[in-house]
């Protein structure tokens, strides 16, 4: 069989996940299980974050830490009670980002009588725990999204050295003391938004009756590939549909085969078999590549 890229002429105008941080990392975890054996990790343990910490019934968890710096800042002459202060008014601004990582767990299904069925109920799923991965992340975008000011008074005696920096010293401090719980503010509301979303796909996915185990004396087989999967040396592939125009800063995607998690465009496949016509595939790892294609 023959298979090539068919994406290769759009892969030099992608963009980066948009998502203004000065961090951004994607970590997915293979489990290796039954179906069944899988649901029950999800249920006791979930997806473990990248502090360790797990995170029962969610697939897929966001951690993200907001971070406030100071981008403009006014004085202005202030009223005095005393003579003897000197009293300047603050006015702060923020710029916002956040530092983001997103853990999720990937299925890889053993044990199906079915390969090809539960090869199936697994793509099912990993559309679906994308998803809400994709929607925790666009989460961050609300914290953002808020802007932050802060406006303070501060006074000091004339008669101290430079009086006109130590007060507006003071001023800075305080406006970082304020950025500093601005910022936890910002996580907190992060994860209770996150918490009450849900980060399971539901519980019917994956589906466990796609995967049964084998009676005694079957052995295992790809019985048949339901549409649109269309079935080639007895695997289900997903076929690639048609190529949507990105909306920058999402690059352009084939219809059946989405963008990784890498926010790259998904390789559409050639296969061809003697005998057989031709068939266009999403990429079987999710990726760039045609790796893997028979």
């Amino acid at each position: 069989m023959l298979h090539r890229s068919l994406v290769g002429f759009i892969l030099a105008g992608m963009v980066a996940l948009a998502i203004p941080s000065s961090g951004d990392d994607l970590q997915t975890h293979s489990v290796t299980a039954t179906c069944s054996a899988f649901k029950a990790l999800v249920a006791q343990t979930g997806v473990v974050d990248g502090n360790g910490k797990p995170h029962p019934d969610f697939v897929s968890w966001t951690t993200a830490e907001y971070h406030l710096a100071v981008n403009n800042v006014a004085y202005h002459d202030a009223e005095s009670t005393s003579p003897k202060d000197i009293c300047l008014e603050g006015t702060f601004t923020f710029s916002q980002s956040a530092t983001v990582r997103t853990d999720r767990l990937v299925w890889d299904p053993v044990g199906a009588c079915d390969t090809c069925g539960c090869a199936v109920a697994r793509d099912i799923y990993d559309v679906q725990a994308k998803k809400v991965a994709d929607a925790q992340r666009a989460l961050v975008k609300e914290g953002l999204a808020i802007s932050s000011t802060y406006t303070d008074i501060a006074c000091v005696r004339r008669t101290v050295k430079d009086p006109g920096k130590v007060v507006r010293d003071k001023l800075l401090a305080k406006a970082t003391a304020y950025a500093k719980l601005q910022e936890k503010a910002l996580e907190r509301m992060f994860d209770k938004k996150q918490r009450s979303n849900g980060g399971s796909p539901g519980p019917d996915v994956p589906d466990c009756n796609a995967c049964t185990a084998c009676a005694a004396g079957q052995q295992p087989s790809c019985s048949f590939c339901p549409p649109p999967y269309i079935k080639v040396a007895d695997k289900c592939f997903t076929p690639c549909g048609p190529l949507i125009a990105g909306n920058p800063p999402k690059p352009p995607f084939y219809e059946n085969c989405g963008i990784s998690d890498t926010q790259q465009t998904v390789a559409c496949c050639e296969v061809r078999s003697q005998g057989m016509p031709y068939f266009s595939i999403c990429s079987p790892k999710r990726n760039g590549a045609c790796d893997g294609v028979p």
